[in-house]
């Protein structure tokens, strides 16, 4: 998820991690969903850069992520005006439960997304891995041995590239750190696995696409399915 990498949200496994970003992902589809992505990442990169009066430590959850947007929103008061805004933003900041249908709802929003960026030949790196899991949790990806093989490979090189073009925006103690992550990295990474989710969707939404199935179609699936 772009936005850790930005913050250096830490966790302490991959377990608290996934369901920390599926919960604020659910929570910003909802909250957020007239909030452009390209919006989302701008916010945060003022943020880190001291740009918004606002301090960003290293956690990303919900009451972070609110307090980051609407010290944007401040700033886009203060320094672009009123008549250019392309929003206002009001997320809820009160607790809920979530029932079975906001999930569905929230999978659906991140599907149409996905399906946008995939004509468009992208990837989707915000909500791709979430998305990928429900729809592997509902039976609506299947690939041969020869597609995982594919999608391993392309995953891999993709994770290389974008580790090095990290290490040449980082500090001396950054750069022998992802030095060691490029001469050690392993197919079972955290980091290659995740590109795998990515560009496996990216796959079976083409799939999709080139086989004339509709993403109505797809949508029906998901709400026929059991979570």
């Amino acid at each position: 998820m772009y936005l850790n990498k930005l913050v250096g949200a830490r966790y302490k496994d991959s377990i608290e991690q996934s369901e920390s970003n599926n919960f604020l992902l659910i929570k910003i589809m909802q909250d957020f969903k007239n909030t452009k992505v390209e919006e989302i990442h701008l916010a945060f990169e003022l943020a880190v850069k001291g740009k918004l009066n606002i301090e960003v430590y290293r956690i990303l959850d919900y009451k972070a992520f609110c307090d980051v947007m609407l010290a944007y929103e401040e700033y886009k008061k203060e320094n672009i005006g009123q008549l250019v805004q392309m929003q206002m933003l009001s997320p809820k900041r009160t607790e809920k439960s979530y029932t079975e249908n906001d999930t569905k709802n929230g999978i659906v929003e991140f599907l149409k997304e996905s399906w946008e960026l995939t004509t468009k030949g992208k990837l989707n790196e915000l909500t791709g891995v979430i998305l990928y899991d429900y729809l592997k949790q509902f039976g609506l990806i299947s690939f041969s041995r020869e597609e995982k093989f594919n999608i391993l490979h392309e995953a891999k090189e993709y994770t290389i590239k974008t580790l090095e073009e990290k290490k040449q925006e980082s500090n001396l103690y950054e750069m022998r750190d992802i030095t060691r992550i490029l001469k050690n990295l392993a197919d079972t990474d955290d980091e290659v696995i995740i590109n795998c989710k990515r560009f496996g969707l990216k796959r079976q939404i083409n799939d999709w696409i080139k086989s004339g199935v509709s993403i109505e179609s797809v949508i029906k699936k998901i709400w026929e399915s059991n979570l």
